[in-house]
């Protein structure tokens, strides 16, 4: 499992359909969510390679986002999503 806090201008920049239109592609579950402090959170639950895949499709981010960093961490817990 992934859980990871993305930093930057990454609201109302469509970055949560960016993230999620690519985990549902390669079969990933969770989900994407604004926080009230500007940030995004993504909890994500698959095969660790499409997770490391996902991890740098979040840095880099659609077109408009400006991504400064993404906190993050890998568990073996499962989401149950």
């Amino acid at each position: 499992m992934l859980k990871a806090k993305v930093f930057g201008f990454v609201q109302g920049v469509n970055y949560r359909a960016f993230v999620k239109k690519f985990a549902d592609e390669k079969g990933i579950k969770g989900y994407v969510k604004n926080l009230s402090d500007g940030s995004v959170e993504v909890m994500a639950d698959g095969i660790k390679a499409d997770l490391d895949t996902l991890l740098d499709h979040m840095r880099k981010g659609p077109i408009f986002a400006k991504v400064a960093y993404v906190d993050y961490s890998f568990s073996l817990k499962n989401g149950n999503f």
